[in-house]
């Protein structure tokens, strides 16, 4: 039997011999611990172990907040032999078993860690935390390990934060050059996407833009040669992949990155082949939706749009040359049909210009002034088709034509109408007729022909004495093409304050007609209030000039006439008619003169002044 001292010391060596229970600790950090939405940062838990025995069937679950998910791929990095329960890309929960711990030596503990990727596009701060002494399971944050037999946990709680920066999001806008666009000929859309942050870069995931389609077969594609280009800039800029096939109806970006403070530009020929006939010009819309610049940070963008204006490349024109004629005489006709294209030429399988309607006839170089019909058509690849304008009839038209790229296929024509008034020549809309129905616009010009009779009056004189007589003349002019026969011509003279202007006989009454007057009747005597003519000739004209007759004759007032008295002497419309080529015609315009009466004195003295010497040389 041990004595008692003896048996103290042993117990004591015993109690040296033994090992104490393990002190583990498990702490966790997040490297980088702060990070900009979508970038990666590394979760690392470290395990430690102060006890000279090392742990076994180790368990570790961390719940972190939904805000923090691990990351594809994890990129794990397991030196404690851990078996991965649960570590799914996307789910926030780390559930690790079956660890083991290295023993510590006596100064120095024993450690292991387990590390993987995670990631958030949620801005703030996000804490994951381990709390002391709980064992863990599939919902509950915990650490255990086991020394030989026995159950151990940490007596310390471990956390760590996550910082996810605040970015801004991501602008697009989008523009067409050139704009308005031509009908089959492409048209560059250029996309851009705008990165605000100055110190953070934009991944990008995918973008695309659904061309615009109108549903009536009209609708925007890729053009056959896109062309496509991808330009990203700023720093840490990365340019993506653009996908654009001639024919398809989308363009689409794949991957990339938008460099800080840059953007990325998207570039393709697009190409509405055809437009709607019910205008010569549609308008499609590119909407870009909101969101639709995919990016790993899940920041969100604008919803942005452009407007694209295509025109048909059919243009047409009319004018006349000159714009006014007498009755019969040419006017120069003439029509464009333009392509504004410079990309393809433009087929015409029929134009038509029917003038029936407005009175207007052909004519051919058979007619002074005119020349026969001819169709210039301009442009690489032109062809002049056949032109049909047959003389004295009222339709123009041409036939399997080929406007050329940029050109114009110009027609002329020498028109005329006998036909008094404006004729408004109207080219309807769609007009040209083209394999690849563009639709044409409108286009009208306006001839103006005179087949009247105008007139024109004047006065010798038109301050006369009581008793003094004074000239008038009237001008007649004939426009209607030909001789105005049957003439009737009437002038009243007139009266002011009851007092009578009459027709003076100290000539012939006329006193003069020239050459363009002839024949008929004259009808007024000395003292008589009016003079006319009957059954008279008006001479035709030649080419643009008309036929002129003029007629003169005197008239006087009364001796007794008062002074300051106005006599305005007018011929009204209708004052000369008679019958022309096309039928009766008269003068559509009136005209007038005014005679005042003043003293005999003050024409004596007039003309005494104008005979003195001194008064005609007087400073």
């Amino acid at each position: 039997m041990l004595s008692p001292t003896r048996l103290l010391l042993w117990l004591g060596a015993v109690l040296i011999a033994s090992p104490a229970i393990a002190a583990t600790t498990i702490n966790e950090q997040f490297a980088a611990a702060t990070i900009n939405p979508g970038d990666i940062s590394h979760y690392r838990i470290t395990l430690a172990n102060s006890s000279l025995i090392g742990l076994t069937n180790a368990q570790v679950t961390v719940v972190m907040p939904s805000q923090v998910k691990i990351a594809t791929p994890g990129n794990i990095q397991n030196t404690c032999g851990f078996t991965v329960t649960a570590a799914a890309a996307g789910t926030s929960t780390l559930e690790l078993s079956g660890g083991a711990v290295p023993a510590g030596n006596g100064t120095t503990d024993g450690q292991c860690y387990f590390q993987l990727d995670v990631t958030s596009t949620a801005p703030g701060n996000w804490v994951a935390t381990i709390p002391a002494n709980t064992t863990p399971d599939a919902s509950t944050s915990g650490y255990t390990a086991f020394e030989n037999a026995v159950q151990v946990w940490n007596s310390t709680e471990a956390n760590a934060t996550l910082s996810v920066n605040t970015l801004q999001n991501p602008t697009g806008s989008k523009n067409y050059s050139p704009s308005p666009a031509t009908a089959n000929t492409p048209t560059r859309l250029s996309i851009v996407l705008s990165n605000p942050n100055a110190a953070a870069t934009i991944p990008l995931t995918s973008f695309s833009d659904t061309l615009p389609d109108d549903g009536s077969g009209h609708a925007m594609l890729v053009a056959p040669t896109p062309s496509p280009s991808i330009n990203c800039t700023g720093t840490g800029a990365v340019n993506g992949t653009l996908t654009a096939v001639a024919g398809s109806s989308s363009i689409t970006l794949t991957g990339g990155t938008i460099g800080q403070s840059g953007a990325c530009t998207l570039a393709v020929n697009v190409v509405v082949a055809s437009i709607s006939t019910a205008s010569t010009s549609q308008v499609f819309t590119n909407t870009i939706p909101a969101d639709a610049i995919g990016n790993i940070r899940s920041l969100n963008s604008n919803g942005f749009a452009a407007n694209l204006t295509v025109n048909t490349p059919i243009g047409v024109s009319k004018t006349f040359n000159p714009t006014s004629i007498p009755a019969g005489q040419p006017s120069l006709m003439t029509i464009a049909l333009s392509n504004s294209s410079a990309s393809n030429t433009l087929p015409v399988t029929s134009f038509v210009d029917d003038m029936a309607a407005i009175n207007l006839t052909v004519l051919d170089a058979t007619t002074t002034g005119a020349s026969n019909p001819t169709v210039s058509c301009t442009g690489t690849g032109a062809s002049n088709g056949t032109l049909t304008a047959t003389t004295g009839t009222s339709s123009v038209s041409l036939a399997n034509a080929v406007i050329g790229t940029s050109g114009t296929c110009t027609i002329s024509v020498y028109v005329t109408s006998t036909v008094d008034g404006s004729h408004t020549n109207s080219i309807p809309a769609n007009a040209v007729t083209n394999p690849a129905n563009f639709p044409s616009p409108a286009a009208s010009a306006t001839l103006t022909t005179n087949a009247q009779l105008s007139i024109s009056k004047t006065v010798s004189i038109n301050s006369v004495a009581p008793g003094q007589w004074t000239e008038f003349t009237v001008t007649i002019n004939n426009w209607s093409g030909g001789n105005v026969t049957g003439v009737s011509f009437l002038d009243n003279l007139p009266s002011a304050s009851g007092v009578q202007m009459v027709l003076d006989g100290s000539t012939s009454i006329p006193s003069s007609l020239s050459a363009g007057c002839s024949g008929g009747a004259w009808t007024g005597n000395d003292g008589d209030a009016s003079l006319s003519w009957s059954n008279g000739t008006i001479v035709s004209g030649s080419g643009a000039n008309p036929g002129v007759c003029t007629i003169k004759f005197r008239a006087r007032l009364p001796a007794a006439s008062a002074t300051g008295l106005t006599s305005s002497n007018s011929m009204p419309v209708g004052s000369v008619c008679g019958t022309g080529p096309s039928g009766g015609v008269q003068n559509t315009n009136a005209s007038s003169v005014n005679v005042t009466t003043i003293a005999a004195a003050s024409v004596t003295k007039d003309l005494h002044r104008a005979a003195s010497p001194q008064a005609i040389h007087r400073p």
